[in-house]
């Protein structure tokens, strides 16, 4: 008895007696008529029947589908638009962060929901055409009709691991995972020092500028500030110097240097950008750095020769007969210069300050505010005033310039005299110390005063407590990496894949009918095959199923239309006795009124 499964209809082409057309159809005559005749009257056809037009429903299908496309599209926008503003965001909170997690979180959930769902719904297209293509096996139809789920696909994947098309529409469930690898492609590091900050305002510790500070309090005894701002510059030959050509490159710098160093000849300059720290951060591991810079550089120098015939043992500063006094001369200006014999050397280099007070308080050898004057090489060096300040406490005075323009040449040494102290001190580097300058070009002997200065200013800011200020706070914050190849690269492949995908989906609508995907749909297809266990099998999973009909000789079944002379038109079918799609007209399932 032929079986009576799905949609039945009526081709119009065919020729049924009045009687079949009568039953059911209620009277309406099909015979010879043209298909768009149908079309028009479709509203006329009976609840039982149904009119099948592939053009219809693949504009129905495309519709559905443009929707979940264009969903995908918007969803890939929008995480890569969140990537991109938190990523120029540079730094960012500990709130900014939760809501960059909330955003990223939400669009991958939707991303990927939207795009399991666009592969179930374009399994449940392309199961109809696998299905149509060509025999199969019980158990293979029963994974097929299971495609959308990912538990069936291995399953399917391997029963058919011999076709290729099947093959293909298991493995293309692959592509859901770059949903879930965007998420390897970027991360969200914590700062660890000054380059992961981001700032607000609230009280911050700044640099005490006010004196050389000595065991946390200002020195009371004159001889200490200079010893230290000696020491300091010192050992500022040990600190990081980064180059710079302009002072924009110093204000603009992401580096954290102990200072800067411009070295072009002639042109030579120090400069220190001063920085800022949290009052937690007691290290000072991440500071902010300021707009606010100090300068050192140093004026006309002059060279003198030396009288090598006029040394004449003197008396020191302490009556002792252990210092020479040399004569020296330019051809316009002359003098003479005693040197204590312990400050003396072959090939070295004897920096002498030649005030009568202690550098803070001289008058008679500085050249106006910030600016006092060095010699064997006679170079006045420049300390310019702290740019761009706000606060008092931002300054430097004119006596911890003056103090640090004379640093290399202090040793915190005085001579009791009858009219008082008198400060002139000398400081001796060997041949091979930094700061020796013998043969040296005379901008670098002014290069070096000059830098020694500054590298005493860097080091007590460095090293001076702290006052607080109302100003930008330090915090660590969080900064986001993010692999833009690597992101884009997914991106773009999982718009591709998707719209593939669409576009297999909308062209196989056109070629076979696609069933609803509703469970009772579903049955009713499937009834007849079950049929052949009787009443038997209620309770068994669909693999005990499947082996039970083909031990009854149930095989080679094909998704289709076929004609049911018993039912009198054409029906939809799963069975042997429908003909795969390429052996109907046009390799497709024909157009037409369904029973």
């Amino acid at each position: 008895m032929p079986s009576k499964t799905g949609y039945r209809a009526v081709d119009d082409s065919s020729q049924h007696s009045e009687n079949t057309i009568e039953e059911h159809a209620e009277g309406i005559q099909l015979e010879n008529s043209h298909f768009s005749k149908q079309a028009a009257a479709a509203q006329a056809i009976p609840s039982n029947l149904q009119l099948f037009n592939s053009n219809q429903q693949t504009r129905k299908l495309f519709l559905s589908q443009s929707i979940r496309w264009i969903g995908t599209l918007i969803f890939v926008a929008f995480m890569l638009a969140t990537l991109k503003v938190y990523h120029d965001k540079d730094n960012f909170s500990h709130d900014q962060k939760y809501a960059f997690n909330t955003i990223v979180t939400a669009c991958s959930l939707g991303l990927g929901l939207n795009f399991f769902e666009a592969f179930k719904d374009i399994a449940k297209v392309l199961r109809w055409r696998i299905l149509a293509n060509k025999r199969h096996s019980v158990r293979e139809i029963d994974l097929i009709i299971s495609i959308e789920n990912l538990t069936t696909v291995f399953e399917l994947a391997w029963e058919c691991r011999k076709q290729i098309l099947i093959l293909l529409a298991c493995f293309s469930w692959i592509a859901q995972a770059a949903v879930a690898v965007i998420g390897l492609s970027y991360s969200v590091d914590s700062g660890t020092d000054y380059r992961g900050v981001y700032t607000q305002p609230g009280t911050v510790n700044a640099s005490d500028l006010s004196c050389y500070y000595n065991n946390n309090a200002c020195p009371v005894e004159p001889e200490v500030p200079q010893i230290v701002a000696h020491t300091y510059g010192d050992i500022s030959q040990s600190d990081r110097c980064c180059q710079y050509k302009e002072l924009s490159d110093v204000l603009n710098s992401d580096k954290n240097c102990a200072y800067y160093c411009n070295r072009t000849p002639g042109q030579e300059e120090f400069a220190y950008r001063f920085t800022e720290t949290n009052p937690e951060d007691f290290s000072r591991t991440y500071p902010l750095f300021t707009n606010r810079v100090v300068t050192a550089s140093y004026d006309q120098c002059y060279q003198y020769d030396v009288n090598q015939t006029s040394g004449k043992k003197v008396d020191d500063d302490n009556g002792d007969r252990a210092a020479y006094n040399w004569s020296y001369s330019n051809g316009t200006i002359s003098g003479n210069i005693t040197i204590p014999t312990e400050y003396s050397a072959i090939d070295s280099t004897t920096y002498i300050y030649r005030g009568l007070e202690v550098p803070q308080n001289e008058t008679e050898n500085a050249c106006g505010p910030q600016y006092q004057p060095q010699t064997v090489f006679q170079c006045p060096i420049t300390i310019s005033s702290v740019s761009n300040t706000t606060l008092e406490s931002q300054t430097i005075s004119n006596g911890m310039a003056k103090l640090a323009a004379a640093s290399i040449g202090l040793q915190g040494r005085s001579v009791n005299q009858a009219n008082g102290r008198i400060w002139t001190q000398y400081q001796l580097y060997p041949y091979g110390s930094r700061w020796e300058i013998h043969n040296l070009p005379i901008n670098i002997v002014g290069s070096r005063m000059a830098e020694f200065a500054l590298g005493s200013l860097a080091s007590m800011a460095i090293r001076n407590p702290t006052v607080q200020s109302h100003g930008a706070v330090p915090i660590l914050g969080f900064h986001l990496t993010v692999q833009w190849e690597f992101t884009l690269a997914l991106c773009a492949s999982i718009l591709i894949v998707h719209f593939l995908l669409f576009a297999a989906a909308v062209y196989t609508s056109r070629l076979v009918i696609i069933k609803d995907d509703s469970n009772l749909s579903t049955a009713r297809l499937l009834r007849p095959l079950v049929d052949h266990l009787g009443g038997q099998g209620t309770l068994i999973g669909g693999k005990d199923l499947s082996k039970a009909m083909e031990d009854n000789g149930v095989k080679g079944l094909v998704y289709g239309p076929r004609e049911d002379p018993g039912a009198g038109g054409r029906i939809l079918d799963i069975s042997d006795r429908v003909m795969p799609r390429r052996t109907l007209a046009r390799w497709r399932h024909p157009d037409g009124i369904y029973l």
